[in-house]
């Protein structure tokens, strides 16, 4: 999530940054094995959570820089 955050509220500060915490939260979901995952759990997890910091910042600064 601090990675996502990252990417959407300072893309240009913490670009590669950003990047390397999706990464590795991606990671660490794959090695912790105690999460069950079903085939696109986790994309649907991603995809809302995007959807929801995006939202967030369009609320707030009516702009949004991918």
């Amino acid at each position: 999530m601090a990675g996502i955050m990252s990417l959407i509220f300072f893309p240009r500060a913490t670009g590669g940054l950003g990047w390397a915490l999706v990464g590795l939260g991606i990671v660490l979901v794959f090695i912790s094995g105690q999460v069950i995952l079903k085939p696109t759990s986790l994309w649907y997890f991603f995809s809302a959570f995007v959807s929801l910091a995006a939202g967030l910042k369009l609320m707030t600064t009516r702009l949004v820089n991918f």
